[in-house]
């Protein structure tokens, strides 16, 4: 019963849109990459549970070439979440 009483005009489209976009990103596959440092310069990243492993000169270069492997890495043309967890080791003296 309750179904015929709400209607979908008479929900506002603001609220329609946060459902669906909310809706559609809990059921992305998120993707963890672990980015680093590298000894000859430059950064690595190295993705988390995935055999995806990218390197590159610059920051945003990476991050281009970190889109590149996902998309060659897997065959659907689902959208995926790429987080970036920045790794960075430094030792000072006290």
């Amino acid at each position: 019963m309750w179904e015929q009483k709400l209607k979908f005009n008479s929900v506002p489209k603001f609220y329609y849109f946060c459902f669906t976009f909310t809706f559609q990103n809990k059921f992305m596959q998120e993707i963890i990459f672990l980015v680093e440092d590298s000894i000859e310069g430059g950064f690595t990243a190295k993705a988390i549970g995935h055999s995806i492993y990218t390197e590159s000169e610059t920051y945003e270069s990476l991050k281009t070439n970190i889109i590149d492997a996902v998309h060659c890495h897997f065959s659907d043309n689902e959208k995926k979440l790429i987080r970036l967890h920045y790794v960075k080791d430094e030792i000072i003296a006290a």
